[in-house]
């Protein structure tokens, strides 16, 4: 495998697909290079347009439902300047599982995301205190309040279960005391207590940069007395708890090895996962030092992982729009900042609500995993419904008769920027700009396609169209290139 494919390799795993440009762009950072730019130096980052723009909709008074603000976040990851920072959210998403069918306050989801998407790169004990205090995780566990006498143990159950240590390294009774030690928890929604509309409330709040919902600890209804957790006694509290679980050994363990499993390739056995393990310990859960660790390792680059993974959804979505340029051709819509008296254009939401339907249809709803345990990564994917679902997906660009198409003007001249003289050459610029690597089988089907004089299809749009619809859906039927 050549320097290029190594990190085309890293992008398609720890970014949001290998995109012609952020690959062409990293190569001449060497392998190493790219791993410390790509993951070791990922920061959170602010986009713009806000997500509270997408909820002033044809000028009536917003229900701020989480859909809308589904709608910031595809924009966002379209348009994503650091895939990484985006990547872990959607790994963390799946990890702390909340889905808005049982939390249906939008800004309570809204807030939710963006805390993994603020520490989804960095401390892990950070974020782990960040998701059991969130608001939108304490009620989707049916734990809005705990109190002493009557402690919730759902929180403390998957706490030890999903999040930290894993089946097998906790006991019942470490579950009960851990329930003790989260008494007083609980959180306030001041949404509805505030006079006015819906609007006024909403305005008010993103002027002041105030959240609606907030973790609102009771320590009159906290259990104080000694417990026994994980052969530690004491009076111990919500945040010793945590403590002891976000260095326990196990918590290492099962991290890198849900890590490894999500970025390389199931059941890794303990050589490849120990660089992994040892990163994490050593660096006090940095979770930016864990994935360097993956990165580096040889077995990341072996043939049992490279191009061996099923695409979930949202990675065959992403991958196709962000190499078309799809977020910055629907950004450009945006003249101005959405408001009440001027909600940002239809077409705007058009492209995210289709893109995001299709996903829904494949089988991966953002804001509404399947169950508490997140998705199921790997060769679920492809079932029969996607897969038909991934044949119907198409790139939002406009029919010749419709005038010109930034998104059709920007494929037309990366292919046309290489002079090709044959066919076979646009193709090899489309496989390029896509990321496409079809098997001699599917790229004789798709040289037929290409026959004939590019420069003459190349300059006129009811030639190139067509031909480049029937590629594009060519390639999705062709099995090679569901996997990453």
């Amino acid at each position: 495998m050549d320097l290029r494919e190594k990190i085309a390799h890293l992008y398609r795993r720890f970014g949001l697909g290998a995109s012609y440009e952020e690959v062409e762009g990293a190569v001449p950072y060497g392998l190493e290079g790219t791993i410390v730019r790509l993951i070791e130096s990922s920061k959170p980052y602010e986009f713009e347009p806000g997500p509270y723009e997408f909820i002033w909709y044809n000028q009536v008074d917003p229900d701020a439902a989480a859909e809308y603000f589904r709608r910031w976040w595809m924009l966002r990851m379209l348009c994503s300047t650091d895939p990484v920072s985006d990547r872990m959210a959607l790994f963390w998403h799946g990890h702390f599982a909340v889905s808005s069918e049982k939390v249906m306050f939008g800004p309570m989801m809204l807030e939710y995301l963006q805390a993994i998407q603020r520490y989804g790169c960095g401390s892990f004990r950070k974020l782990l205190g960040e998701m059991v205090k969130s608001p939108a995780l304490l009620e989707y566990l049916d734990m809005p309040r705990s109190i002493k006498g009557r402690p919730n143990e759902n929180l403390p159950r998957e706490l030890m279960e999903l999040y930290t240590l894993g089946v097998g390294n906790y006991s019942e009774d470490d579950v009960r005391e851990a329930a003790r030690a989260l008494t007083g928890w609980g959180y306030i929604n001041v949404f509805f207590e505030l006079p006015g509309s819906n609007r006024q409330r909403i305005e008010e709040s993103v002027r002041l940069d105030r959240p609606f919902t907030g973790f609102a600890p009771a320590m009159a209804m906290h259990d104080a007395g000694d417990k026994t957790f994980l052969g530690r006694k004491g009076n111990l509290t919500a945040e010793e708890v945590l403590d002891i679980l976000a260095k326990h050994p196990a918590t290492a363990i099962h991290l890198a090895k849900k890590l490894w499993e999500y970025f390389a390739y199931p059941d890794p056995d303990e050589g490849a996962l120990a660089p992994v393990v040892a990163a994490w310990v050593g660096n006090d859960g940095d979770i930016r030092k864990a994935l360097g660790a993956i990165a580096r390792s040889p077995d990341f680059y072996s043939d049992r992982c490279v191009r061996q993974k099923v695409k979930s959804p949202v990675d065959y979505t992403l991958g196709l729009m962000r190499a078309a340029g799809v977020g910055p051709a629907t950004l450009a819509l945006r003249q101005r900042p959405g408001t009440f008296e001027e909600p940002l254009p239809q077409l705007i939401h058009q492209v995210l609500y289709s893109l995001l339907t299709s996903m829904d249809r494949q089988g991966q709803s953002l804001f509404r995993p399947s169950d508490p345990s997140g998705w199921k990564e790997g060769r679920g994917w492809a079932t029969a419904g996607a897969m038909s679902e991934r044949l119907g997906l198409r790139i939002p660009f406009n029919t010749p008769d419709k005038g010109d198409d930034a998104i059709i003007k920007r494929i037309r001249a990366f292919v046309a920027d290489a002079k090709p003289k044959k066919g076979a050459e646009v193709l090899d610029r489309l496989c390029l700009l896509f990321d496409w690597m079809p098997t001699p089988e599917s790229r004789a089907v798709l040289e037929r396609i290409w026959q004939g004089t590019p420069s003459v299809y190349l300059n006129d749009l009811w030639q190139f169209y067509p031909r480049l619809t029937k590629t594009l859906n060519a390639v999705a039927a062709a099995p090679e290139t569901h996997f990453c």
